[in-house]
């Protein structure tokens, strides 16, 4: 189900603030700004829409800035724009990747572990492995 609270939306974009002005693909458009088509391209992935014609038409009435279908699909083509995704992509993988624990002293000489613990049964269609099938889990994070 797509997420329709401009709250969850507005926190699911966070990371996006500002973004693609700091990315050297950056250019303006005054059609449709690089930091909307980040959006856009962002809730197309989250919303449950089959198609990217049925995504414009439920999505353009909520957004500010929603381009036409034909301006929407030739921006995908772009050779900047896709530039300016796997910059910016690259940009929110560091924040999640990035050790916040790294800059305290008192934990220095610690090995930090998280996960959250749960577990779920084997789906239907996962693969034996040793003729039986495993459950699946979180892995816990290291940082040695």
């Amino acid at each position: 189900m797509a997420p329709s609270s401009s709250s969850v939306q507005s926190t699911l974009l966070s990371p996006l603030a500002d973004l693609a002005a700091n990315c050297a693909a950056f250019r303006h458009c005054p059609s449709l700004p690089d930091d909307a088509w980040l959006a856009l391209g962002t809730m197309r992935a989250l919303h449950d829409q089959v198609s990217g014609r049925a995504f414009l038409q439920q999505i353009g009435a909520q957004r500010a800035q929603c381009p036409g279908r034909g301006h929407f699909f030739e921006t995908l083509k772009s050779k900047r724009r896709l530039a300016l995704c796997q910059q910016a992509s690259a940009h929110v993988a560091r924040l999640l990747i990035d050790d916040p624990f790294s800059s305290l002293e008192c934990l220095r000489d610690f090995d930090l572990y998280a996960a959250d613990g749960h577990w779920h049964g084997a789906a239907v269609h996962d693969a034996p492995i040793d003729a039986s099938k495993r459950a699946t889990g979180g892995r816990p994070l290291l940082r040695p």
